[in-house]
């Protein structure tokens, strides 16, 4: 599997947060953020068409086309992501409204849209929820089980959780891509119990909102490389890829119309702006979850997880690591 260099080219200009990493049959040393992010994102590519070196003229031109896109026409990138149903104003109202709003009748709202009401289930089943020992088979019975508010955090990953498809490449791990999206609930999950650790002050579910959109970027951006004229990619290609996918789930969060508190986390992950507990906790999160990812791919030893864990705020002690398996969305 490909690891990261710092020699790499992988130029993001954000600010240097360093993680305990242990590799294989070495010694714990630091890594700064980037060298990790490239890390995480190398290993979605396929070994044998991942070289280290400078991006080629047309992994460039493909960035920049992109990079473009996104400072002068966002609009245009919103286009690759689906947009919300038109249901989910007056979900959002009903949940709202919970002494005035029935069971059956969110249940029939969310019925009104087959596809939210499947992946509405299927989220309820992942092994980031664990709502239930059993699978649950009847979307009543879900409701009812997880009240108003989680029920509106649930409704929010099903609606993201279909981006996370992708269509065969040559380039591409397909393993490796079928873990993005539990990873990203994972994520959500993790950030959800720092919240509630950090006080009254804390927007809580607009940090699970940034947390649970941060690889939307991604995720788009590597549905994209279709439009890539290049048999391999680069370590230099894979560095700039990452920077882009933060600004990317930016532009994505603010087509989806979250609240602005949602969006000025993601900002400030993007740029690294750890001024914060909010930003910090967003922050730690994600890098929590992609050491944990290198640590199941085998590039990492799990004694740099627990490195990284006594790095942070007591809550962290509670963060639930990946299941060494997990469905994908189109399980």
């Amino acid at each position: 599997m490909p690891t990261a260099s710092a020699s790499d080219p992988a130029q993001s200009g954000r600010a240097a947060v360093t993680h305990p990493l242990k590799v294989p049959g070495g010694e714990v040393h630091p890594v700064e953020d980037p060298e990790l992010a490239l890390s995480y994102c190398s290993g979605l590519f396929d070994a044998r068409r991942y070289q280290k070196g400078r991006s080629s003229t047309a992994e460039r031109a493909w960035i920049h086309h992109y990079r473009e896109l996104l400072a002068t026409n966002p609009d245009a990138f919103s286009a690759e992501v689906p947009r919300l149903p038109r249901v989910v104003p007056r979900l959002m109202s009903a949940l709202r409204e919970p002494d005035s709003t029935s069971t059956r009748k969110i249940v029939s709202l969310i019925e009104t849209d087959p596809v939210l009401a499947g992946n509405v289930l299927k989220v309820v089943n992942s092994p980031a929820m664990r709502l239930h020992r059993r699978q649950i088979v009847s979307l009543e019975y879900a409701v009812t089980l997880m009240g108003n508010q989680r029920l509106r955090e649930i409704i929010f990953a099903a609606l993201i959780s279909p981006l996370a498809t992708f269509d065969k490449d040559a380039r591409v791990n397909e393993e490796s891509l079928k873990q993005i999206w539990p990873e990203t609930l994972q994520t959500a999950m993790n950030v959800k119990i720092g919240a509630r650790h950090l006080g009254g002050g804390t927007e809580g579910f607009a940090l699970y909102l940034a947390a649970l959109t941060h690889s939307s970027g991604l995720i788009v951006l590597l549905r994209g490389l279709e439009t890539l004229k290049a048999t391999t990619v680069s370590s230099g290609f894979v560095g700039q890829l990452e920077a882009l996918a933060r600004t990317a789930s930016v532009a994505i969060a603010r087509s989806w119309e979250f609240d602005h508190s949602s969006v000025q986390l993601l900002q400030d992950w993007a740029d690294a702006d750890r001024s914060t507990l909010e930003t910090a906790l967003l922050a730690d999160a994600i890098a929590f979850t992609r050491l944990n990812s290198l640590c199941q791919r085998g590039d990492l030893e799990s004694t740099s997880l627990l490195a990284f864990r006594e790095t942070l705020p007591r809550y962290a002690q509670e963060w639930t690591d990946l299941p060494s398996s997990s469905p994908s969305p189109s399980d």
